[in-house]
This record gives structure tokens, sequence and C-alpha cells, in this order.
């Protein structure tokens, strides 16, 4: 049987043609040095060809074994998790609004309409392969920076002191979770600068630009840090694995020192020229400012938190709920409040390990990947869950000022909600294709100190 005879037979087998290519390049390359020792041996170039192929066995039964490995996978308990989640944000939401009736901004409507949207993005990305984000990063990135551009300079519309929303026929849209998808175009960029060693480093850094101008312009300063801190974090993955063939260890420590001095400064910038009400949540934050206005919704929130037992409703839900004091329960930024406040803190413990390990269980499925785009991307996805988690969880327990902030796939909100399942769609997606789309490897450097005479 000759080569190509025997390759088409193999990959007649293999069902998904995205693999072909690889398979055929890795096959024929076997065959060929295979044939190569045979030469040595003292066979003909016909005859050592002939052997090669023979040694390669049945053709039918290695693309079968070929088809079992490169199939797309489905992870179905990362669906199931993540279902579980949205019927406990429903749950949440259906119980909020029951309590606080009007105060609760909760639209059934808006809320289902954003999880089908969000579940058909979702699947379109899993389904559609994220290799595809990778080819077109530098395009990516340009469409994203045009968008945000438009939308500042003919398609601002402000709603309660912030811009970047979107005027549609059931209210407005905020534009400002839409921000987060930058952070897998952000990973296809840092793929394509591999190996330009210090200019790489430059690049990374102005490539951070449009999403961070655009958090600043809204304004919303706290997703301009959440955005300043995850793409750092996914700019320290690629350079600890030796993408760019830098110094890593003094390029990273001069990052992170920058970024630990990050918060200090804005604070500070906030509290003296910042907007009043920034200035406020930050001094009530600290415990220097009235329990009015900003300082209202932080003593709230600490006495109900103090008031709270293991078991049921805290008994500061019976003392003084007027207006105020429900407006502030009723916001879907605070659920994690409202479950301690009304359930106890056990169901918050058991909320925040459901949360725990539907993280740890993102992590671990883009961690594993051998092809290093899709880690990369995968990572970045899953560190946005983590961080923003990990905000509204403070944010909720009083270790944070209170901002607009959301938890992923719980709290009510369109923007919110179609992200998170777009963010997830890419996680998805890295798994399924973890055996069909090719690796590549960045080769390392050694680096070696040269002392001058």
């Amino acid at each position: 049987m000759k080569k190509e005879e025997y390759l088409k037979l193999v990959l007649e087998q293999i069902r998904c043609t995205k693999v072909h290519g690889m398979v055929r390049e890795e096959l024929s390359q076997h065959i060929d040095d295979q044939a190569e020792c045979y030469e040595e041996y003292g066979l003909r170039k016909e005859e050592a060809m002939k052997k090669a192929v023979e040694r390669m066995g049945n053709p039918v039964e290695t693309g079968v074994e070929l088809d079992r490995i490169h199939r797309p996978k489905l992870e179905w308990r990362m669906l199931i998790f993540t279902a579980v989640l949205c019927v406990i944000g429903l749950m949440l939401q259906f119980s909020m609004n029951k309590i606080w009736g009007e105060q609760q901004s909760f639209s059934m409507k808006e809320h289902l309409l954003a999880l089908g949207i969000g579940l058909a993005v979702m699947f379109a990305i899993y389904f559609l392969d994220y290799s595809f984000l990778v080819k077109y990063a530098r395009e990516a990135a340009v469409i994203f920076g045009i968008i945000g551009l438009l939308q500042c300079l003919f398609g601002v519309t402000a709603v309660s002191g912030r811009l970047l929303w979107l005027s549609v026929p059931w209210g407005s849209i905020d534009l400002v979770p839409f921000l987060y998808l930058y952070v897998p175009i952000y990973a296809s960029l840092l793929y394509r600068c591999r190996g330009a060693g210090y200019s790489a480093v430059l690049k990374a850094m102005l490539w951070m630009a449009p999403p961070l101008f655009l958090a600043w312009y809204a304004p919303s300063l706290p997703t301009l840090f959440n955005l300043l801190y995850i793409l750092a974090a996914v700019f320290s993955i690629a350079a600890a694995k030796d993408w760019f063939q830098i110094q890593k260890k003094a390029v990273l420590g001069i990052l992170w020192m920058f970024l630990a001095a990050a918060p200090l400064s804005g604070a500070a910038y906030m509290m003296h020229f910042g907007a009043g009400y920034q200035g406020a949540r930050i001094q009530s934050w600290l415990g220097i400012g009235s329990a009015e206005g900003q300082g209202f919704v932080l003593s709230n929130v600490r006495r109900f938190m103090q008031s709270s037992h293991l078991f049921g409703k805290c008994d500061a839900v019976f003392i003084g709920v007027d207006t105020g004091v429900s407006s502030i329960f009723a916001s879907e930024q605070m659920i994690f409040t409202h479950i301690v406040g009304y359930y106890g803190v056990l169901a918050g413990i058991i909320l925040g390990a459901v949360i725990a390990l539907f993280i740890w269980k993102m992590l671990m499925m883009v961690t594993k990947q051998k092809n290093q785009a899709g880690m990369l991307i995968g990572a970045g996805s899953a560190v946005v869950f983590a961080v923003q988690f990990l905000q509204a969880t403070l944010e909720n327990l009083s270790f944070l000022p209170t901002t607009s902030t959301y938890f992923p796939l719980l709290s009510y909100g369109f923007g919110s909600t179609v992200v998170s399942f777009i963010l997830l769609g890419f996680v998805m997606s890295v798994y399924r294709y973890q055996n069909i789309v090719p690796q590549q490897v960045v080769k390392k450097r050694r680096w070696k100190l040269m002392l001058l005479p």
C-alpha cells in the first residue's frame, strides 16, 4: 500500500475534519522517518517506504483509534453546574422580589431574555471553536476599540451619573460589563506576541489601554481596577511560561510592585479629586464618615451581619425596615447580604462554597490544557469570574466599599448575564477542542550573565 492510500484510509475514519491536517502531517512525518531508517539499513527507497507503511498497521484500526482520541468533548458537569447556579439566581431574585416588592427592580421577562441570549451565544462560541479569536485577535481588538470610541462620541447615555448605557425598548443596558469581553481578546494578542522579547512587553502594556480607558471614561473605577489586575494576571501567566523570552522575575516584580500601590493611589485620588459620592464611600468604609449618605449603606450592612444567626433571619431585619434600608437589600448586588440576613450564616457559607467549587472547576478545566492559546484564553475568562465573585462577596461583607458590582450568573442584569455566558462559552470551547486544535509550544531561551572585564 502506498503512503497516500494509507493516509486517505486513516483520515476517512476520523469524523472531525478540523484535525485532518494535523493528523496527516504527523503520520506522514512518522512514515518518512521510518522509511529513512530502513534506507540506512540498505533497502531501496521504494521498498523502504512500503515497509514503513506496513509497519504502521491497519489503517482502519488506526483511524478508528485516532477518531476516539481527536473527538470534541463536552463537559456535562460544567453545564449542569451552570444550570444550577442560574436556578439559584432565579430563586434568589424571586425571594428578594417577594420580600421587598416594588423596591426590587427585578424583571422576569428581561432576565429570561438575557438567559436565552446568553445561552445561545455560549453554545455558538462552544461549537465555533475558540481558535478563531486567536487568528483574528488584532482585528477583534481594533473593532472593540472603535465600537467603544463611537459609543463615547455619539451613543452616550447617562444613568445615575455614569455613562456607557445603551437605550433599548425595555429600558437601558449597562455596557460596562461588556468591557470584560476584552480579556480573551487580550489573551489572544499575547499569544500572537510569543518570542518577541521586550517589544512584546511594550505591546502587552499598550494593548491594555482600550478597556481601561473606557472604564475610566464611564466612569467605573472598580471595573478599571478589576480589568487592570485581570489583564496583569493574564500577562503574568504568559510571562511565567516564557512566552516572551524575557527576564520574567524582574519584569513581573516591577509590574506587581506598581499594581500593589495602585489601590492606595486610586483611593487617594477619589477622596481628593473624584466625585463627591466616591470620596464619601472611601471615608465611610474607613470609618471616618457619617452614618448618612454613603455611610448609611455600610452601617446597615454591618448591622445586619453582626446580628445574623447560623440559621434563619437576623434580628436587624425587623428593626427600622424603611424605604432606605429596604432599597439596600433589594438591590441585585446585595444577594449575599440578603441570604445571610434572611436565611442565616450557614446558607451564605453553602453558597460561597458552591461558587468556590464552580470557579475551581473552571480553572481545572483550562489550566490542564496543553494548547497554550486555549489555556490562556480559558484562564483569563475564569479569572474574570473569580475576581467578580470575590469583589461582590467582599462588598457584601462590608470589607470593601459598596459599588455597582454583581455576582456572575446569580445577579439580575442583562449585560452582566450575557457577558458571563460568553466568557463561559470560551471556557467550554477550550475544553471541547483540547485534542483538536494543534498545540504550539514556545521554545525557551537560555539567558547568560555576561561580566565585563
